[in-house]
């Protein structure tokens, strides 16, 4: 069982707690201390409660009433709810800069697949290009052969003509003249 001196000793050390760590709040967050502990405890006229300074701690009295202890808890649960929100908001922060990062990762990733599709985009582009080019080269030099080969083939046949008509000439000449029968 837990004695009042024990009790009232556990009242101190969390008083004291609270007031060191006021004093740390105030100093993060440069805030002058009567507004720091107006905020965080009561008035002692207004509901009977008793406040704390914040730089000194109150005496340990063997026989503490339950309306002081009253105020205690109610600055512990203040100051626990001001911790517990901060606690919150910094963990929000976090989980905001979390989801940024990883927005922006994610971004990054994108830009480079794009880009990545934009090269191959490009290369599939040059490749057909020059693949286009070279069928037409083929197409022409195709065309051109036929040519050479149909400019051939005339020549070809010029040449029996040309054959046969000095065989014609030299057979008149001669006086012979062929029997068609």
């Amino acid at each position: 069982m837990v004695t009042t001196e024990e009790s009232s000793d556990s009242d101190a050390t969390a008083s004291h707690l609270i007031a060191n760590l006021n004093l740390q709040v105030a100093a993060k967050r440069n805030l002058s201390l009567p507004a720091l502990s107006s905020s965080l405890f009561t008035d002692p006229e207004e509901k009977g409660y008793t406040s704390t300074s914040a730089t000194s701690a109150p005496p340990a009295t063997a026989g503490s009433s339950s309306s002081r202890k009253h105020g205690h808890e109610m600055g512990a649960d203040k100051i626990s709810n001001e911790i517990m929100t901060a606690s919150q908001t910094l963990y929000q922060q976090i989980q905001v800069a979390r989801e940024e990062k990883q927005a922006e990762k994610c971004a990054r990733h994108d830009l480079n697949l794009w880009h990545l599709k934009e090269k191959v985009h490009q290369r599939d582009n040059r490749q057909e290009h020059e693949l286009l080019l070279q069928r037409e080269r083929y197409e022409h030099e195709k065309e051109m052969k036929d040519k050479d080969l149909a400019t051939l083939e005339l020549q070809i046949q010029l040449e029996k003509i040309k054959k046969d008509r000095v065989a014609m000439e030299k057979g008149i000449a001669g006086g012979e003249i062929q029997d068609s029968t």
